[in-house]
């Protein structure tokens, strides 16, 4: 797309240029490869800022300049591989994925991501050179080998999450986020090729420790230099807490479930939503105008508001203004300045315009809803035999849909068409003067319409010979009531004798279901969500009674949001059984992956606190990070119960094997969160900081929830996952020990 777009403006600019095309204006209103190089660049700048905020970590906790460098590493060549891996996708695999607006926000995504498997390696590479007093070789083997299973676990239930999108595929969601999908599965595993080669290779080839005999007597397990005050102060009370819920097991317990009640609890009360921010910034209002309204009154309108509108272009931000009308109204397009250049949002610049407009009366002013703009409509069916019935229960229901909080511009389609004059005949009078009703509607329509009643030849082609009244005599009702049609007799009969002529506005369209009329009734809605505005609809509908066939249902809007939350709830089951199934075949136990699958609750925990006190909708995209998040939080438990087990099995007893697996994976797991966390944050600090960022807008604001999920839901999975794992391991293994017995038993 971006070659053909450039390939297209260099064309228009050298058409410009023409001598024979002077006086000729051209306006590039919308360039959709924009925001592909947009996005680059959003990429890069994310990647330059998280990959700083990334080495900051990793220094801090690693306290050593060479670790901090070989880990920071990862990031380009993992992002290397991952093209590398795309295009063999394309080449090999015949893969459609390309570098878009959806891979790109992929990639922007696993920024922070792309060093976890190699934090997990190099600490582990790290640990055995300390404490076993191995050659740098050596651990570098022995460190790697051990974590091995564990990363690779890790990553696949992350990479496993985006499975059930195959089965989405031919929906909206699917095939929106294929390429999504597919590119954060290539950075995932360029990660782990990278983190499980190149970084045992570095480790064994440039890293030196300050002095190891001292940490092998010390059984100190820093990397390099001695741990920071903080984090070993961090430690030590963290030691004291897990020992503190190990004692306590049971009050654990029931914390456990109230977290996991109170996420249920808040996730009920969050609003739902589908996509519906903008992605352009422009503005398409409708300009209704009375019936008395004449063509050159429009005009005049027309010019009055662009008049206005030039007035204010600066203040008001206004690129250019495109119009088109007839006698009944018309419609304005208002394109504003690029984003990097604007200060205030679409919504305050749209309020502001209609601030502006003039008030006359007859005259009104809506918004227009198309395509990849802001539009937050919903509607409402009726379906039935007889349109006239449908008229009046249209009216009732426009009534009570009036009286639904947050409800707005509630109107029917019969009300969005244009002024049509319905001539109904009198048979009995037409009948008296020898007329008939085909011979009148002839009549009629070939004094005002223009088809061609004949035509002319020339030498290579026909031209249309058109018959009808001269414009001024056929601009007024009493004109056409004054018409004569010839009877049978040849005599000529005024139409107003024998026909009644009623102005009215007609329906937008003559729309059928199921070879039935129906009248759409739409309305706007401005800060709750679907879920809300649906409730509110069912409640003021429940005691509206309907004649015999004769039924309402909610349109396409609600439609489309219950097959996107139910893709969603689809998504995530069959994501939480392949996790479970992945971890099962790792700890070859059913017991401990029930355990680590605690840690989504602990996730959406999270989620669901910061939405909540946001006042910020779950649409579907960020409902997407929901899926995203499933295969992030059940990292950490993979790599401590992972240790754990190894622990035990080499003869440590249980609460030993906690306790030092906690202290030992406390630092790693910190810094993969810490890293993530902070690799998302230049997509989710725009959300925070709009003067420092300026208004968001576009793609940024449609995916910095979905940041957001992923960062608020990490941040309480990883607490919850340091404080309350533990605990919650030694009592499911209770459980299976329990069951081991009763099974023997039987």
């Amino acid at each position: 797309m971006v070659a053909v777009a450039g390939e297209i403006v260099s064309t228009i600019e050298e058409i410009k240029v023409d001598h024979r095309m002077k006086g000729l204006e051209i306006y590039v209103y919308r360039d959709r490869s924009q925001a592909i190089l947009e996005r680059l660049k959003n990429l890069k700048n994310a990647g330059l800022l998280g990959g700083a905020l990334v080495i900051f970590v990793l220094f801090f906790f690693l306290r050593n300049v060479r670790s901090a460098l070989i880990i920071t590493a990862a990031i380009p060549i993992s992002v290397l591989c991952t093209f590398g891996l795309m295009f063999l996708l394309r080449k090999v695999a015949g893969s459609q994925v390309t570098l878009n607006i959806i891979s790109l926000t992929g990639l922007m995504l696993a920024i922070g991501m792309l060093v976890d498997p190699a934090v997990v390696v190099l600490e582990n590479i790290f640990r055995h050179k300390q404490e076993k007093n191995l050659d740098l070789r050596e651990a570098a083997i022995s460190g790697s080998k051990e974590v091995s299973i564990a990363v690779i676990a890790a990553t696949a239930t992350t990479i496993c999450v985006f499975v059930p999108l195959v089965f989405l595929s031919k929906s909206r969601m699917g095939i929106f986020m294929h390429d999504f999908g597919i590119s954060i599965c290539s950075a995932l595993v360029s990660s782990l090729f990278v983190a499980l080669t190149l970084i045992p290779l570095f480790a064994s080839r440039f890293l030196k420790l300050s002095d190891p005999s001292a940490a092998v007597r010390g059984n100190n397990n820093t990397i390099g230099k001695p741990k920071s005050s903080l984090i070993k102060y961090l430690t030590v009370y963290y030691i004291k807490l897990i020992e503190l819920t190990l004692r306590f097991r049971w009050i654990t317990l029931v914390v456990t479930i109230l977290i996991v009640v109170l996420a249920y609890y808040l996730f009920g009360k969050l609003e739902k939503e589908v996509v519906r921010q903008g992605i352009y910034r422009e503005v398409h209002l409708q300009v209704d105008a009375p019936r008395s309204y004449g063509i050159d009154d429009t005009k005049m309108l027309f010019e009055r508001i662009e008049y206005i509108l030039r007035e204010r272009k600066d203040e008001l931000e206004i690129e250019t203004v495109s119009d088109n009308f007839d006698r009944s109204g018309g419609y304005l397009e208002i394109y504003f300045i690029r984003q990097e250049e604007a200060k205030k949002p679409v919504s305050v610049l749209e309020n502001e315009i209609k601030s502006l407009f003039p008030v006359i009366p007859g005259v009104k002013y809506r918004k227009m809803f198309r395509r990849g703009n802001d539009g937050r409509e919903i509607n409402i069916e009726i379906k039935g035999r007889n349109i006239n019935t449908l008229t009046r229960l249209a009216d009732d229901i426009k009534g009570r849909l009036a009286a639904v909080p947050d409800l707005s511009d509630v109107e029917t389609n019969l009300e969005k068409g244009k002024d049509e004059i319905v001539v109904s005949v009198d048979r009995d009078k037409a009948k008296r003067y020898g007329l008939t009703s085909e011979r009148i509607a002839f009549g009629i329509a070939g004094s005002l319409g223009s088809r061609a009643v004949s035509k002319f030849k020339i030498e290579d082609k026909e031209i249309d010979i058109s018959l009808q009244l001269k414009e001024e005599d056929r601009q007024r009702l009493d004109q056409l009531e004054n018409l004569e049609s010839e009877n049978i007799e040849k005599e000529g009969v005024v139409l107003g004798r024998v026909v009644d002529f009623e102005r009215r506005r007609g329906p937008a369209a003559i729309e059928r279901k199921d070879r039935k009329p129906i009248v759409i009734i739409t309305a706007q809605y401005n800060k709750r969500g679907l879920k809300s505005i649906r409730d509110g609809i069912v409640a003021k509908m429940a005691d509206f009674n309907l004649p015999a066939g004769y039924e309402w249902n909610l349109g396409e809007e609600f439609r489309r949001f219950e097959r996107e939350e139910a893709e969603t709830r689809f998504g995530l089951m069959l994501a939480i059984i392949l996790i479970y199934l992945i971890m099962a075949s790792l700890f070859e136990s059913y017991i401990h992956p029930l355990t680590i699958l605690l840690t989504i609750p602990f996730a959406f925990t999270g989620v669901a606190i910061v939405f909540y006190v946001l006042d910020m909708p779950l649409d579907s995209v960020s409902r997407l990070g929901l899926l995203l998040l499933c295969g992030l939080v059940v990292n950490n438990a993979i790599v401590l119960i992972d240790y754990v087990n190894r622990l035990r099995r080499g003869g440590m007893d249980r609460h030993s094997a906690i306790v030092k697996g906690g202290r030992d994976r406390l630092r790693p797991i910190l810094i993969t969160s810490f890293t993530t966390i902070l690799g998302l944050l230049p997509m989710v600090l725009p959300l925070f900081l709009p003067l420092l960022y300026g208004p968001l807008e576009g793609r940024g604001r449609i995916w910095a929830p979905v940041g957001l999920v992923v960062i608020s839901g990490l941040i309480t999975s990883t607490i919850l996952t340091l404080v309350i794992m533990p605990t919650i391991y030694s009592l499911m293994d209770d459980v299976g020990r329990w069951m081991k017995k009763v099974f023997a038993f039987v």
